[in-house]
């Protein structure tokens, strides 16, 4: 009976090992091809247009691309010329408080 029971203890561990070294291999994976590739998919599947950029460290370039129906996309654009997609989701509703107050100067 022992061996049979430290047999299914060992079998249980072995499977969750295997779950978590799976969710971690998911996680890493990323989803980067050329940018141009990456910005035709946006348009033609979500019609999606860029809204903004950021540039940040070392020459990348964030942009969002958001549609009228609310969708928005995150990418990253590195110096290479490869985009990689940040974070997505849908319920946009425009910028709000970003937009510049009715009569700002401008530069300060």
């Amino acid at each position: 009976m022992r061996p049979f029971f430290w047999g299914l203890i060992g079998a249980f561990v072995v499977l969750i090992a295997c779950i978590f070294v799976k969710a971690a291999f998911a996680q890493s994976v990323s989803l980067c091809a050329p940018r141009d590739r990456v910005v035709a998919r946006l348009a033609m599947d979500f019609d999606e247009v860029q809204a903004a950029t950021a540039l940040a460290a070392r020459g990348t370039v964030f942009e969002f691309w958001v549609s009228d129906i609310g969708t928005w996309t995150i990418v990253s654009t590195h110096p290479d010329g490869s985009a990689c997609l940040i974070a997505s989701g849908a319920g946009f509703s425009g910028w709000g408080a970003l937009s510049e107050p009715e009569g700002a100067q401008g530069d300060l």
